[in-house]
């Protein structure tokens, strides 16, 4: 996806990432790894995106369980470049 970076237009990259980019972006569960957080905010900077805030749910998956075994997670997202 690092090649996107060098195209000449607007692009964004939607939906489903299936990560998160900050530990603020998950409730419950396991912390999740600096090398999973690293990795994928790696790629939003060499793609050259920003990640566009939304007022929408500030979570947007959970495992559907109750009290101290639910987890929420952000993994829903809208890329731009900035061209």
């Amino acid at each position: 996806m690092e090649n996107v970076a060098s195209l000449d237009c607007v692009y964004a990259a939607i939906g489903d990432f299936n990560v998160i980019s900050n530990s603020s972006e998950k409730r419950g569960g396991l912390t999740p790894s600096y090398s999973q957080l690293a990795d994928f905010n790696s790629m939003i900077s060499n793609c050259g995106l920003i990640d566009i805030e939304d007022d929408g749910p500030r979570y947007t998956w959970t495992n559907k369980q109750l009290n101290q075994r639910n987890i929420q997670e952000r993994l829903d997202r809208a890329l731009v470049n900035e061209k």
